[in-house]
């Protein structure tokens, strides 16, 4: 079942990502979306598309990241990828002008500062008051560390 495999590889991509296994999760991800593998839903075959750009930026390849984020033109996609493919891009205008039209079944608040789409920003004080100023207080305190007591690159490749 290729849908259920493509939502395997989402979690696992997104759990070796969220660990600083980035190396990993680069090399599965790149398996996924390498010609053999087939995608019934296109939606799925996005979402780990954007992951692997931002495991390639988290890894410290920016042009590999944007390499991947340009090979879709996302301008017609849901503004839930938009929003992850600005975060990646470290593009925080866009990311503030699209926050509003993201309902919290497409990415939930917390999200903002857990998921690692959003890491980047997550270091820009701009960035924290408008979680702080959309979701409150509460989303921020629970959710958002200092750089130095998150993600550490513990890559095992």
């Amino acid at each position: 079942d290729h849908e259920m495999a493509d939502s395997r590889i989402i979690s696992f991509g997104y759990e070796l990502t969220h660990q600083g296994h980035y190396s990993v999760a680069i090399a599965l991800m790149e398996f996924a979306l390498s010609r053999p593998m087939k995608h019934p839903k296109k939606v799925l075959e996005h979402t780990i598309r954007v992951n692997l750009a931002s495991a390639y930026k988290l890894n410290e390849d920016y042009e590999a990241a944007m390499r991947t984020l340009e090979e879709i033109d996302w301008s017609p996609l849901q503004n839930h990828f938009q929003i992850c493919v600005a975060a990646i891009r470290d593009d925080l205008a866009k990311v503030t002008s699209l926050l509003p039209t993201i309902s919290p079944d497409q990415i939930k608040p917390a999200e903002f500062l857990d998921w690692p789409v959003f890491w980047g920003l997550r270091e820009n004080d701009e960035y924290i008051d408008l979680i702080r100023s959309t979701f409150g207080d509460e989303v921020v305190e629970i959710y958002w560390k200092p750089k130095s007591s998150t993600n550490s690159k513990a890559d095992v490749s």
